[in-house]
């Protein structure tokens, strides 16, 4: 009977032009850069939510996304030896887009580029200001931020060395 009711109530809220809150259509996914790093991605709308990641998909079984798809998206990146880093962006309002990784909330203007050292005992994640908006979660995207980003170049190049 609740079922029921709850079915009864969504129905007359979209009649009457209400409806619940809703991410922007888009994708969610994980790719392999290079053989030390890997990125966790989410997209909505034009808008790219990236976390790079010294988790190399050598030692990555796991790489898992998910949420409701209406008001929340969420990435996973896990290794075998329980490294993870985890990403999430969702809104309670259908306008306002929050995103949060490893289970700290950023301030989407201070933009939606992430690095989260992984290797160590506490994830270390560091948000960086680069315009994101209308890329797409591709091979020729990871490379262009890689030489065009200081930050992401170096992160690189330490994830190489360990």
């Amino acid at each position: 009977m609740k079922q029921f009711r709850r079915l009864l109530v969504l129905a007359l809220l979209l009649m009457a032009g209400c409806s619940p809150p809703r991410l922007p259509d888009g994708r969610f996914g994980t790719s392999r850069v290079d053989r030390d790093t890997s990125v966790g991605y989410i997209t909505t709308g034009d808008n790219l939510y990236l976390v790079w990641t010294d988790i190399s998909f050598d030692d990555l079984p796991v790489g898992t996304g998910g949420g409701s798809g209406w008001t929340d998206k969420n990435v996973n990146l896990h290794s075998h030896n329980r490294r993870w880093v985890t990403m999430k962006v969702w809104t309670q309002d259908g306008k306002t887009l929050r995103v949060e990784v490893n289970g700290r909330e950023y301030p989407v203007e201070g933009g939606t580029l992430f690095t989260a050292k992984a290797r160590g005992e506490v994830v270390e994640v560091q948000q960086i200001q680069h315009e994101l908006t209308g890329l797409s979660p591709t091979d020729e995207t990871w490379q262009r931020l890689a030489s065009e980003n200081k930050v992401i170049s170096d992160f690189i190049a330490d994830a190489k060395r360990r």
